[in-house]
C-alpha cells in the first residue's frame, strides 16, 4: 500500500520479515523537495522554526511583546539571529480575559509593524 506524506507517495519499506519499515532519518535527510530553488535545499520534512512577534500589549506572552518601531526590530533580529525560519506576527491577543479589540485597530498595529519590517 503507497502511503501520501504531504501529497507525495511513499512507497512503505519492508524489513526482511515483510514487516513495514519506518524511513530513517538518513533517508529523510536525503529527501530534497522538487520545489525548491534554495541552492542548498532542505530535507524535505526538515522541522521549522516559528518565532512569535506580538504587537498586541494584552498578550499573555510578554517576552513576546513588542510595542513601537525600535523594539519590533530588534525581536525580529533576535528571532532571526536564533534561528526562526518565520515570524508570526500577532495583533490580537486570543487570552480569554484580554480586552476584545475591533478589526481597525488589530489590522493598524500589524501594518505599522509591517513598514518597520519592509525596511
Amino acid at each position: 500500500m503507497t502511503r501520501l506524506l504531504a501529497g507525495v507517495p511513499i512507497a512503505p519499506r519492508r524489513d526482511q520479515r515483510g514487516l513495514t519499515a519506518p524511513l530513517s532519518a538518513s533517508k529523510l535527510r536525503a529527501m530534497r523537495d522538487p520545489r525548491s530553488d534554495d541552492p542548498k535545499p532542505r530535507a524535505r520534512y526538515a522541522p521549522q522554526i516559528l518565532g512569535i512577534l506580538n504587537v498586541s500589549p494584552e498578550s499573555m506572552v510578554t517576552e513576546s511583546i513588542a510595542i513601537g518601531a525600535e523594539a519590533v526590530e530588534a525581536r525580529a533580529a533576535m528571532l532571526v539571529e536564533t534561528g526562526a525560519d518565520w515570524i508570526d506576527l500577532g495583533g490580537r491577543s486570543i487570552t480569554p480575559d484580554a480586552p476584545i479589540i475591533d478589526d481597525a485597530t488589530e489590522q493598524a498595529r500589524l501594518w505599522a509593524a509591517l513598514d518597520v519590517l519592509r525596511t
